[in-house]
């Protein structure tokens, strides 16, 4: 499944109470507009096959309102190409109390899978935590959670939390603020 919003001005995929499994989808070209908005206590998780959000408008995922999703298996590239501040820009970002859990393989088929995350080549950060929660679950597994050649840090953490464990690899982020990694 594909949304290509190229043509819908504005318009974007939105979760508000909702809870969703994305399985081999695609969500790009946004214009002026968050690729995937995960609001109001909503649960996102990337399972089966690989997905891919990539080339929008502004943050390729925008977690808040108390939302969680959970990532495998998952693309997320070249967003926050129309982005002008920082709040406009990434390619993942957790806001207040809300959390987001980087996993290195799925259960597809009966069996645990490695499902690789990518986060490559997004303007701002890789990930920016704003008083949200960090977790991982990529101990098991050969797959990486890959996070790099992002405009800014790769991961940048204020007034949040953030505990990675496992198979990570952070690599040719542009690394601006020595306070954040």
């Amino acid at each position: 499944l594909t949304f290509d919003l190229a043509n819908v001005f504005g318009q974007n995929v939105s979760l508000n109470g909702a809870q969703v499994a994305f399985d081999g989808v695609t969500v790009k070209n946004t214009q002026i507009a968050n690729g995937i908005n995960v609001n109001a206590e909503s649960f996102l998780s990337f399972t089966g096959s690989p997905s891919t959000v990539t080339n929008n408008g502004l943050v390729g995922i925008n977690i808040s309102g108390g939302s969680s999703v959970v990532a495998a298996n998952l693309t997320v590239s070249n967003n926050a190409i129309q982005g002008q501040g920082s709040a406009e820009k990434g390619g993942i970002v957790v806001r207040g109390a809300s959390t987001l859990t980087l996993q290195n393989t799925v259960f597809s088929n009966g069996q645990t899978v490695n499902a690789p995350v990518e986060i490559t080549g997004n303007k701002g950060e890789g990930i920016r935590v704003e008083g949200g929660t960090l977790l991982s679950n990529a101990e098991g597994g050969t797959a990486y959670v890959h996070v790099a050649s992002n405009e800014n840090v790769g991961l940048g953490v204020n007034g949040g939390y953030a505990d990675l464990e496992g198979h990570f690899k952070f690599e040719n982020n542009n690394w601006l603020d020595s306070l954040r990694f």
